[in-house]
């Protein structure tokens, strides 16, 4: 049960944040009347809800399967964490203004959340190839 926790647990508790952070706490900025298309950090957060729900659905995956299953799965995680990085960072972005919502608390808790996720994914699939 403890062997499964490492592969299992943070992506689903980071999957989460990556997924429901954008649209909660680390919203993008408003479509304002003067401003009536989204925002490019408006498409950054629909991006990161599926990459987001994606990691929390290989998490989710990863109890119940064995250490080989675990150890691919925890690849896939760490894909998904770069991919993420790079939607934030260089395929979509956020906003350029620093004093923007989305470039102050968006973006480092997206960042943040993926490099710990792509921690986790490395050391768990490690771990999970070291069994067989």
């Amino acid at each position: 049960m403890k062997s499964k926790l490492l592969p299992t647990l943070p992506p689903i508790v980071l999957g989460s944040l990556i997924a429901f952070g954008p649209q909660t706490f680390a919203y993008p900025c408003p479509i304002h009347g003067d401003h009536p298309m989204p925002m490019v950090c408006h498409w950054t957060a629909q991006a990161s809800l599926a990459v987001g729900l994606t990691i929390v659905m290989f998490g989710v995956v990863a109890f119940f399967v064995d250490a080989r299953m675990r150890a691919g799965l925890s690849v896939a995680v760490a894909v998904n964490a770069i991919a993420e990085l790079a939607i934030v960072l260089w395929l979509i972005g956020v906003c350029e203004n620093p004093m923007m919502h989305c470039t102050s608390v968006m973006k480092p808790t997206l960042v943040v959340c993926s490099v710990l996720t792509l921690v986790f994914a490395a050391v768990a699939a490690f771990v999970d190839m070291k069994k067989n």
